[in-house]
């Protein structure tokens, strides 16, 4: 049997960035998000929380695990992780 789910709304959505100076910077001045926190990663990175509006974050970039070398056309740019606010799940 098939859990069913009522998903509310997305929680947040993790995209893998190769600069996340550059990324932050392009969220922030074309799309408008707010810098809301920065963690350090123990590959010293740091994951970037970013926001539209009231949430602490709506999307999150992380340090890519391998950085696009050049003529590459994908891979290691792609989305992390998306997060959904479920509200109740049916047995």
């Amino acid at each position: 049997m098939t859990a069913k789910f009522t998903i509310n709304r997305v929680g947040h959505v993790g995209i893998y960035v190769s600069e996340i100076e550059r990324s932050i910077a392009w969220y922030r001045d074309v799309l408008g998000l707010t810098l809301t926190g920065r963690w350090p990663t123990s590959g010293g990175g740091e994951i970037v929380f970013m926001r539209f509006g009231e949430n602490h974050h709506d999307i999150v970039l992380i340090p890519s695990p391998a950085p696009l070398q050049p003529g590459d056309t994908g891979g290691s740019n792609r989305l992390q992780h998306i997060a959904m606010e479920i509200e109740s799940r049916d047995e």
